[in-house]
């Protein structure tokens, strides 16, 4: 997907502020474009551009974004987003980038608790639902290279989630016992449980 604007510059240099939903999207750039990959339902909106040069301020036209295709709720698996390029080990410099949540490199359903390596430098997200066939106490475990962050609501939405468990350094695949696991948790059978795991690594 790519906008574009046309332009007439006046005296100073230029720069364009593209806009979604009347709020800033990334930071201001030189190019009179902006294309983003991997266009998904978070994108779909209405998007402008803040054009200024010298002293002269313009608001672009909107365009509206209509992303269709959605699909169905499917069980038996997370959404998983993987965002490339980015430095730093720490989780904090995914959610800083310009690029996070929005524009991920790639994404798609993930049917296994764990992944390969996508190489250095990139973080990744993965989010859903959980929903328990038992009622029960149940505790997390986590093992990622490098960081990680693991979140659980007690209800469906995002909004309600809390952060149970993370790690700041390396751990091996899958090596569950050298870290501790979250506080014993209570869940529902059948209820859905919101939940998202934040991963960067560095290099």
């Amino acid at each position: 997907t790519t906008f574009s604007i046309t332009t007439v510059e006046g005296a100073g240099p230029a720069f364009y502020q593209w806009r979604h939903n009347g709020q800033n999207f990334g930071t201001t750039s030189d190019a009179p474009s902006l294309t983003i990959t991997n266009t998904g339902a978070r994108l779909a909106g209405t998007w402008d551009c803040v054009f200024t040069s010298g002293s002269s301020v313009l608001t672009s036209q909107s365009a509206t974004l209509t992303v269709t295709g959605l699909g169905v709720l499917n069980t038996g698996g997370l959404w998983q987003e993987i965002f490339t390029n980015i430095s730093g080990s720490s989780v904090d410099d995914l959610l800083d980038d310009a690029s996070y949540p929005m524009l991920s490199s790639s994404s798609g359903v993930i049917t296994e608790p764990h992944t390969t390596t996508f190489g250095d430098a990139y973080g990744q997200r993965w989010s859903g639902w959980l929903i328990p066939s038992t009622s029960g106490r149940y505790r997390f475990y986590i093992a990622a290279d490098d960081a990680v962050r693991l979140y659980l609501s007690t209800t469906p939405y995002e909004s309600h989630k809390q952060l149970i468990n993370s790690s700041n350094s390396y751990t091996g695949e899958m090596s569950w016992s050298p870290r501790s696991p979250s506080a014993w948790i209570q869940l529902e059978a059948g209820q859905r449980y919101y939940v998202e795991f934040l991963h960067k690594e560095g290099g």
